[in-house]
């Protein structure tokens, strides 16, 4: 894939940053990227960082190192703005204070934990036809709506972030492709079904003024 010029990379990070305050970044191959953006995010162990800043760089420049030149991605998740102004009845002035106290509390990750849907598995003997038995592990298995996915930055002329000294150098060897089922790229009817549906899923009255 062709990298896109450095000023559109920024264009499209500043727009994303702009957009949210809940943001997340998840390296993978160009086929798991497809694959996330499709029907979300798929997970059975934390393999996402929380991006925290408003660095363009450091939102660009991340990967993941198992993955090589020319299958390298990084997956943006985000908690849009417009999304939790409809989830939660907000105006500007309302989402302002609400995200402050998020920020000033570190509780992006727990905002963004609770909008994705866990399975857990409880511990369980396995018993084998010899005397031995087993005992398998806990585990869980979650995801992430594909509403919550931007799309992912593509890492271009054989880099990864392994092979260059900054989030400065990937700016110039990046391609981005966007999710058209992100939400805030909805249309109004589709918006308010998925609000409902995430109201529903977290006891949230849906009735309630604008604050």
């Amino acid at each position: 894939m062709q990298n896109l010029p450095r000023e559109k990379i920024i264009q499209i990070a500043s727009s994303i940053l702009s957009n949210g305050d809940i943001i997340a970044k998840h390296g993978t191959s160009v086929a798991n990227a497809q694959s996330i953006i499709n029907t979300g995010f798929n997970f059975n162990r934390t393999s996402f960082v929380m991006q925290t800043s408003k660095s363009v760089e450091a939102l660009c420049g991340y990967g993941w190192k198992e993955n090589g030149p020319d299958d390298s991605t990084n997956i943006i998740i985000e908690v849009p703005k417009d999304f939790l102004m409809d989830l939660l009845s907000l105006d500007e002035n309302g989402y302002n204070s609400w995200i402050q106290g998020v920020i000033n509390d570190e509780a992006q990750e727990a905002v963004l934990n609770s909008l994705t849907s866990f399975e857990y598995t409880p511990s369980k003997e396995v018993n084998t036809n010899t005397r031995f038995s087993f005992v398998l592990p806990p585990a869980f298995s979650a995801h992430i709506p594909k509403e919550f996915v931007v799309g992912a930055f593509i890492w271009c002329n054989e880099k990864t972030y392994l092979r260059l000294a900054d989030g400065e150098s990937a700016l110039d060897n990046l391609s981005f492709v966007s999710n058209e089922g992100f939400y805030s790229n909805l249309d109004a009817d589709q918006k308010a079904v998925f609000v409902e549906k995430m109201r529903s899923k977290l006891g949230i009255d849906g009735n309630r003024k604008k604050r």
